[in-house]
């Protein structure tokens, strides 16, 4: 998501801002929500300092989580053993 972010232009990112505050605002009432993963932390970037009025506003509707890499096999582990149990059992 950052690199992407990285390569708009000023009116093209605070375009796909809003769109991700709109993404935001209606995962906000969902029993699922998904937000891209990043190695770096996008709402705190000084790449995109010029536009932190529209990253506060995006910030506010999503929950960031942070998960250490030698996490990442044990989340990817157990989503997949519940999509398994999902799976049989529908």
């Amino acid at each position: 998501m950052l690199d992407y972010l990285a390569t708009r232009d000023d009116q093209a990112l605070r375009l796909d801002l809003g769109f991700l505050r709109e993404v935001g605002e209606v995962c906000r009432d969902c029993a699922c929500a998904s937000w891209p993963a990043s190695k770096e932390a996008v709402f705190d970037s000084p790449r995109f300092a010029h536009a932190a009025q529209s990253l506060v506003r995006v910030k506010a509707r999503f929950e960031q989580v942070h998960i250490a890499s030698r996490d990442v096999g044990y989340v990817v582990s157990q989503r997949c053993s519940a999509r398994r149990t999902e799976q049989v059992a529908g």
